[in-house]
């Protein structure tokens, strides 16, 4: 037997339910935490043991479209043999378009990166 593999989101009502359909389908746990507190749920995602993902919007890009994208993600990687999260993240990032640090190429918005230090570095020359 499969052990429980979960997902959570922190997605708005309408988006969370085309992805709770998406994953469920799938063979999937779904937990929708709605969008009230994204810190508590990232960090109860991030303590939960079956978590595979956590899937949030984009706050430029929000749409049921993304959400099933997200979720179609997770379910390829999981198809083609992804078990943890290493494997997962390694899977989603060679099936999306994302760079190594696993945002989008081309992102919509400049994208600073933290440190060990909590220091802000730009990813790219200013």
């Amino acid at each position: 037997m499969l052990p429980v593999m979960r997902v959570h989101s922190t997605l708005p009502d309408a988006l969370a339910r085309a992805a709770d359909a998406e994953l469920r389908a799938a063979g999937l746990d779904h937990v929708a935490h709605g969008t009230a507190d994204p810190v508590n749920a990232a960090a109860e995602a991030a303590a939960d043991p079956q978590a595979l993902a956590l899937l949030g919007p984009d706050e430029l890009l929000a749409g049921v479209q993304q959400a099933r994208r997200a979720a179609e993600l997770v379910i390829r990687a999981l198809t083609e043999g992804a078990n943890e999260r290493a494997t997962l993240l390694a899977a989603i990032r060679r099936l999306g378009s994302f760079d190594a640090h696993g945002d989008p190429h081309d992102p919509p918005v400049w994208l600073w990166r933290a440190g060990a230090a909590w220091r802000l570095h730009p990813d790219r020359p200013l």
